[in-house]
């Protein structure tokens, strides 16, 4: 019964158990790894995607990455692609988050998603 209780060890190597500024680090180095990947069906995903967006964001109403799935299909390349398309139009002042919410797919497991307007919109 004590073995349940016993806490479990970091090794002494892992570094500081809270470190907001080695977390956006590691986010946005892997966000430009899945970004970069050079293979036509990818590079061609992240062309659709993102024009899209720029589409998207010029009428009213929300969105999210369900609604793009749905007029673009998922990434072929990596599911992990979404997030440097919303971060591109952020970035460049296409869109703007209001918010979050669940994914409607099953398979998500309620996974949350951000919920974006154009940048026109309130």
């Amino acid at each position: 019964m004590t073995s349940l209780l016993r806490r479990a060890k970091r090794p002494m190597d892992s570094g500081p158990l809270f470190d907001l500024a080695e977390g956006r680090r590691r986010r946005d180095e892997g966000m430009a790894r899945v970004d970069e990947d050079p293979s036509d069906a990818a590079q061609a995903w992240k062309s659709a995607a993102r024009s899209w967006v720029q589409r998207r964001a010029q009428q009213p109403g929300e969105f999210n990455g369900d609604d793009l799935r749905a007029a673009v299909g998922p990434p072929p390349h990596h599911p992990n692609a979404m997030g440097p398309i919303w971060a591109w139009a952020v970035k460049h002042g296409v869109i703007r988050l209001v918010g979050y919410r669940q994914r409607r797919a099953a398979n998500a497991n309620a996974q949350r998603i951000g919920v974006y307007v154009g940048r026109g919109f309130a």
